[in-house]
């Protein structure tokens, strides 16, 4: 059996190229384009927003605004119920 050595730091070169980094700026672009269409759904969307972030290898989808978390997951009314957030990200996700 041959000894198959791999370089150091191989993963990192691989993370950095021009291919993936097309590849994920594709992918966060159509979760982008769908999140946005999940958010302009609703007729109240006040002032929040879906934006695009990219980190030094990752990319980033937000969704920003005031307490967009609960927009987002959820929150309970004062009498215990629970109100459904609208999944904006979740949505464009799966």
């Amino acid at each position: 059996m041959e000894k198959v050595r791999l370089f150091r730091g191989l993963e990192r070169t691989i993370a950095h190229s021009d291919e993936v980094e097309g590849i994920l700026g594709d992918f966060t672009f159509e979760i982008l384009g769908r999140a946005r269409a999940n958010l302009a759904r609703h007729h109240k969307t006040g002032s929040h927003r879906v934006t695009q972030d990219k980190g030094r290898v990752d990319h980033f989808v937000h969704l920003e605004g005031p307490y967009s978390l609960a927009v987002e997951n959820g929150w309970h009314k004062r009498d215990g119920s629970f109100v459904r957030g609208l999944d904006i990200l979740k949505g464009a996700i799966l």
